[in-house]
């Protein structure tokens, strides 16, 4: 696997509880040396359930984002035949 969370000594800075700013900082530092951290982001942008640090970015971080494409990008409507 290329993912560098697989080789954290410890994998539960992934899933930092709430206000554990070190362990999320830590977790992110992972990701920036992640040669799939793009990859991530986006499976992990694509289901919104998922907790967690991914791709370099907390779920809130996550629901900004998907929010932000969703008023950037609304989807395309074709045209009626």
């Amino acid at each position: 696997v290329d993912a560098a969370c697989a080789a954290a000594p410890n994998p539960d800075i992934f899933f930092p509880e709430p206000g554990d700013h070190e362990s999320v900082a830590a977790a992110k530092r992972f990701c920036r040396e992640c040669t799939v951290q793009i990859e991530c982001g986006w499976w992990a942008m694509n289901h919104p359930d998922d907790l967690g640090i991914r791709g370099g970015m907390t779920s809130g971080q996550r629901t900004r984002a998907r929010h932000q494409l969703t008023v950037t990008l609304p989807l395309q409507r074709t045209p009626a035949a």
